[in-house]
């Protein structure tokens, strides 16, 4: 079984690895098995009755079916990119906030002041997570 089992191309770890107890035989996602080890998907046998032309055909049509697939993925993953490129904002939590303006040093946007607190502009805002990341305090959240 290509993925599942451990054997698929990117699980695994080899001795010391993997996720589990024990002495580092690494039982993790991989059983053990070294991190993309070379594996590859099993390629189809053609029968026998084939001959060099149509097997080229039939791997070409094989191949088409992968890039339109190939090319799907890459939409859904744009897609979902735009959708959130933007909605998501930066808020302070007042009560956590002490006004060190470490968020207010590293935003690119200039969206954040501090007074005796932080303050984001909406409008400015988008939604890199910079402040999120910075802050000590665990004031900030999208």
């Amino acid at each position: 079984m290509p993925f599942g089992d451990g054997t698929g191309p990117f699980w695994g770890g080899g001795p010391g690895a993997g996720r589990g107890r024990g002495r580092g035989r690494g039982r993790g996602m991989g059983g053990g098995r070294r991190f993309f080890s070379g594996w590859s998907p099993p390629q189809p046998t053609p029968p026998q009755s084939l001959s060099s032309e149509e097997e080229v055909k039939m791997l070409e049509e094989q191949a088409k079916m992968l890039e339109q697939q190939l090319e799907a993925i890459k939409g859904r993953i744009k897609e979902l990119k735009e959708r959130n490129k933007g909605t998501r904002k930066a808020k302070v939590i007042v009560e956590n906030c002490v006004g060190c303006g470490a968020c207010e040093n590293v935003c690119p946007e200039g969206a954040i002041t501090v007074d005796e607190v932080a303050k984001i502009d909406e409008n400015k805002c988008t939604g890199c997570g910079r402040c999120i990341d910075i802050c000590p305090r665990g004031a900030i959240v999208f």
